[in-house]
């Protein structure tokens, strides 16, 4: 897609949900920035939509958190167990049992919802109990700044996190501008605050935690319950109901696909393999990004036959073209 004359693409970093997946989203982002904290990674974009695990990857960046910082605060099996802290026996009993039956797949609840909102709000001391429509003018007042070092245009930034309204049967986005037109009539105040969104965005149901998060009157599941468990397409949407014209929109995602080598089904097995997307945002080829990513891609791509090359390899199930991503200039 290409940027207008003078113009530089608006930036769109949508961060996904699965739960593990976002150290890889901290990795990723510590290798095309590294050495910037969180508001100067937030100031190469222009919209940052959120889900689930990159949820909390996005909340961590608005605290002000490196890349770094956030791999580092994950991989700490302390932390860890305080984001999924169990919850006593006599509480999960429904996952005891049925484990007795099927030691492999017991269903039931095993991590404490409450405890989670307690974890959040201590990682996040000084911007977890801000209102989100507060933070629109906190966090763009210093990115201005960061910003103008670098002689770029002044564009507002703002965020949205996924969540799934129990009450109501839909997805809501928590919003920091609230005034976006994409967002219901009349517009009315965002009183969720930056760990109460995060919180809303990644409490997992059924075999995850034992109730909603509960605020505002609502109660919130998991974003990915919405079907937006990649919210690249809310973004898009977020960005052109803004007026952004649909020509001049770039992203920086991370893209998942399965796909299955023919060979290797008609031996009666199906191989996958994983198809990234790189990242146009980023300024950066093609080729330096696979380069640069592959010794974080590994951790999640398994390696094809020799007998199938990677142009022999089709989808397991039809799947729609991506867009070509416009590489900034």
């Amino acid at each position: 897609m290409e940027a207008r004359s003078g113009k530089k693409p608006f930036r769109i970093l949508s961060l996904d949900g699965g739960g593990t997946f976002a150290l890889i989203q901290a990795k990723v982002l510590d290798d095309l920035f590294p050495g910037e904290d969180g508001h100067q990674v937030l100031s190469h974009f222009d919209l940052v939509s959120a889900c689930s695990g990159g949820a909390i990857v996005a909340a961590a960046l608005i605290e002000g958190y490196s890349p770094r910082q956030i791999f580092e605060l994950f991989d700490n099996p302390v932390n860890r167990h305080a984001l999924f802290g169990r919850l006593p026996w006599y509480r999960s009993l429904l996952q005891l049992m049925t484990g007795v039956f099927s030691p492999s797949s017991p269903v039931g609840y095993r991590f404490s919802t409450d405890g989670k909102l307690a974890f959040l709000h201590r990682i996040l001391p000084v911007m977890g109990s801000t209102s989100l429509q507060n933070l629109h003018g906190i966090l763009n007042d210093s990115i201005a700044s960061l910003r103008e070092q670098r002689d770029e245009p002044g564009r507002p930034m703002s965020f949205l996190f996924v969540t799934y309204d129990f009450d109501r049967d839909r997805a809501r986005m928590m919003r920091s501008d609230v005034s976006s037109p994409a967002a219901s009539f009349p517009h009315r105040q965002q009183r969720a605050t930056l760990a109460e969104a995060a919180h809303a965005s990644s409490t997992a149901p059924i075999n995850w935690f034992d109730k909603p998060a509960e605020f505002d009157g609502c109660r919130f599941w998991d974003g990915a319950m919405t079907g937006y468990n990649n919210p690249v397409l809310a973004g898009v949407v977020e960005a052109i109901a803004m007026g952004v014209p649909r020509a001049i929109s770039a992203y920086c995602r991370w893209a998942r696909a399965r796909f299955f080598c023919p060979n290797a089904a008609a031996r009666g097995s199906r191989m996958p393999c994983v198809v990234r997307a790189p990242a146009p945002a980023s300024c950066r080829s093609w080729s330096r990004w696979a380069r640069r990513s592959s010794p974080i891609l590994r951790m999640r791509t398994l390696s094809l036959p020799t007998s199938c090359s990677t142009a022999a390899c089709r989808p397991t199930s039809p799947v729609a073209p991506l867009p070509t991503p416009q590489l900034c200039a």
